[in-house]
């Protein structure tokens, strides 16, 4: 498995592979609740955002994540997803580092990332890796690592 920058050929894969993750957490997509993903590319254009995708022995697209310049010092982890059958196999690991250096390369001092409170595998991920909380409400749990 390499983890390597979007490619335009890559929207179809990383979209659904996006999308399945959603659907299988809330049991339902609504389309018209993403529309970021109807063009990556163009939504997540570097050099500000720094979409990469894991890409599978295979070829397939088998996990994303993207760094989004926040204000100051600080970027946002958005759009972390790995395909159910590759999880637990170190892609979320390797997706994370690379977003972490990224971070580090543009002189970030913190990372943030806001997930389900009852979303357990992603905040246990999260936690593991060093994040956080810094926040909650009904929704969303914000959590924050510091590079």
């Amino acid at each position: 498995m390499i983890v390597r920058p979007f490619r335009q050929q890559d929207q179809v894969e990383a979209r659904n592979c996006i999308l399945e993750g959603l659907g299988e957490h809330f049991a339902f997509i609504d389309e018209l609740r993403n529309p970021d993903l109807d063009d990556i590319g163009r939504t997540y254009a570097p050099p500000e955002s720094f979409f990469i995708v894991a890409q599978g022995e295979g070829g397939e697209i088998v996990g994303t994540g993207c760094l989004v310049p926040e204000s100051g010092e600080e970027g946002r982890l958005v759009r972390m997803s790995v395909a159910l059958q590759h999880r637990r196999k170190g892609v979320a690991r390797q997706i994370l580092n690379e977003i972490i250096a990224e971070g580090i390369r543009r002189g970030m001092k913190s990372l943030v990332v806001a997930t389900e409170p009852d979303w357990e595998n992603a905040v246990g991920f999260y936690r593991a890796s060093g994040f956080v909380p810094y926040g909650a409400d009904d929704v969303d749990i914000w959590m924050r690592l510091r590079l």
